[in-house]
């Protein structure tokens, strides 16, 4: 590993785990939609999150590199990874459902992006 990498990686908890979120496909796809909503359920669901405020939040899960909207994704490609616990006995639902968030479409499919910023208040 370069020193970048390692830098990048000394934070990382041994007890954790990036597991690979792969889509369904057999060719080059892109990202045509995500539903931002069910992912923000998983994260409450992985412990990224509060049900209530006096819920626990922990700060090592999450997801971590996502496909955008619009971006390619080979078969074989993850379209995120999700950091979890090595002992995460729901590690299989959490990547099912992760999944289920992503919708593909070939490369002749026009996808519509929305911008960053709907518009500026003055």
């Amino acid at each position: 590993l370069s020193a970048l990498e390692r830098a990048n990686t000394e934070w990382i908890d041994s007890g954790m785990v990036d597991i690979p979120v792969l889509s369904d496909h057999a060719q080059t796809m892109r990202v045509s939609t995500i539903d931002t909503r069910a992912l923000g359920l998983l994260l409450i669901e992985m412990g990224a999150g509060r049900k209530k405020k006096e819920d626990a939040i922990d700060h090592k899960v999450g997801i971590v590199h996502m496909k955008k909207v619009g971006e390619s994704v080979d078969k074989n490609e993850p379209v995120c990874f999700l950091r979890l616990r090595k002992n995460d006995p729901n590690a299989v639902k959490h990547t099912q459902a992760a999944a289920a968030a992503f919708r593909l479409a070939d490369s002749q499919t026009r996808i519509q992006t929305l911008p960053i910023v709907a518009e500026w208040i003055k």
